[in-house]
């Protein structure tokens, strides 16, 4: 057993485990982030959707406005039918003020059914320069509608109805392979995006068909950007074909026209002429294959984010499935502290990260960090006096002579004043300690 996992088990015998909201396990956990779509989440688990009967997260009575981490992890066989508006995993996201996060977040063998802003992550975005969605990708998946259809989002818009670009949403580090089919008529339909007015797509790139049937507005990546969307250092190669007597249908990007100097901008962004069946597009540089798997022709692209190789299409590194996030419940009178302050909800959970050193989780009264071989946790007493009864009561609780016998290698658990480094802290709660386990004679 390592220093680390010694170290959680100990903590796990004294204190038993806790599973917070926040953090999702659970499909019936997914599923209940609709009871609060403002509140910020995390995915500590891969989960299979198949046979569940899902509700977006999100509609447009009360849009998801909150944060959800991906944390590396899938989410997987989400199957939506019928004719709804707002569809995909997400329904509707964003708001007009605030911070609205998505990223990190892996999808596969989704199908996808809807009438109008359908997608697999998200249905419909109406949000502003501070929604985001990054790092996500979908696969092996297919999505159908009638209006406004992407491969992962079907709208990414901003609230905002009068055109000008300044205060899109953004998307970035993205892509999505995926059958996209656009109903009898319909429109605006793309591989990542089904309109993308008045949205920012960064980074990105579509590789799945896309198929329109006689509508208007089709493209490999996204089907319309017009009223100033902006697509930057992107590309398609998906096949683009029209069923029917459309007309807008276009490589990269199906359509790009708004009003009067309101069209869309695009940069840097590239559709494969061979593999598309597409000569022209609304927006973006058409290369053969060849060309489009030729490093060469992407030398504005930058290499910290994209993977250009020789004899192959450009790609994007994603996050890893990080460890799993593992809350644990607080002893009893620092949960009374934490309700002094009126504070218990946001405080009365230890999140053990194990990831970097740097990467710690704060609460307003205590912190807890950790790395493979340390954990530490920093006790704030609003008083002196108070300071002094929560370390005399935690004293009586993790008793040493326990803790050796029982944990192999952990010689003591020493309480050490926060010193000048806390200052600030000590002067807003009293008394500091950091408390820290001595492994083998040495401090960790």
């Amino acid at each position: 057993m390592t220093v680390e996992d010694t170290i959680k088990q100990y903590i796990i015998d004294q204190w038993e485990t806790y599973t917070p909201t926040k953090l999702i396990n659970t499909a019936t956990q997914l599923q209940a982030i609709n009871d609060n779509l403002s509140g910020d989440y995390t995915l500590n688990a891969d989960i299979d959707l198949d046979g569940v009967d899902f509700t977006p997260l999100g509609n447009d009575a009360e849009h998801f406005s909150g944060t959800f981490d991906g944390n590396g992890h899938t989410i997987s066989n989400l199957t939506i039918t019928g004719t709804d508006d707002n569809v995909g995993l997400f329904g509707h996201v964003g708001t007009e003020e605030g911070t609205t996060t998505i990223k990190d977040l892996f999808l596969t063998g989704f199908s996808i059914e809807g009438n109008e802003y359908v997608g697999t992550l998200i249905g419909r975005t109406t949000g502003n320069s501070d929604t985001t969605v990054t790092g996500c990708y979908i696969d092996s998946s297919t999505v159908t509608g009638l209006s406004e259809v992407g491969g992962l989002c079907g709208s990414w818009s901003s609230f905002e109805e009068t055109v000008g670009g300044t205060n899109n949403p953004v998307m970035s580090n993205c892509h999505a392979d995926v059958t996209v089919t656009g109903g009898t008529g319909g429109v605006q339909i793309g591989g990542l995006i089904g309109c993308g007015q008045r949205g920012t797509v960064i980074n990105c790139y579509a590789h799945g068909d896309v198929t329109g049937d006689g509508g208007d507005a089709v493209g490999g990546l996204v089907g319309c950007i017009a009223y100033n969307g902006i697509i930057e250092d992107c590309y398609s190669i998906g096949v683009v074909t029209d069923l029917g007597d459309g007309t807008d249908y276009g490589g990269l990007i199906g359509n790009n026209t708004g009003l009067g100097s309101n069209d869309g901008e695009v940069s840097e962004s590239y559709w494969d002429t061979t593999t598309s069946g597409q000569a022209t597009s609304a927006g973006g540089t058409g290369l053969t294959t060849s060309e489009m798997q030729d490093p060469a022709n992407f030398a504005t692209w930058d290499t910290e984010v994209w993977t250009l190789t020789d004899g192959s299409y450009p790609s994007l590194t994603y996050a890893t499935t990080s460890t799993e996030y593992t809350n644990y419940r607080l002893p009893v009178f620092v949960s009374d502290y934490d309700m002094i302050h009126g504070q218990m909800q946001e405080r009365d959970t230890i999140y053990i990260i194990r990831t970097s050193y740097d990467n710690t989780v704060k609460g307003i009264g205590y912190h807890a960090r950790d790395r493979v071989e340390s954990y530490q946790l920093h006790l704030y007493g609003p008083s002196r006096d108070r300071g002094d009864a929560i370390r005399t009561k935690l004293e009586g609780i993790l008793d040493d002579r326990a803790l050796r016998m029982r944990y192999d290698g952990i010689d003591a658990l020493l309480f050490v004043d926060g010193g000048n480094r806390m200052e600030g802290m000590k002067r807003a709660y009293g008394q500091v300690y950091d408390i820290r386990i001595q492994y083998r004679g040495e401090i960790i």
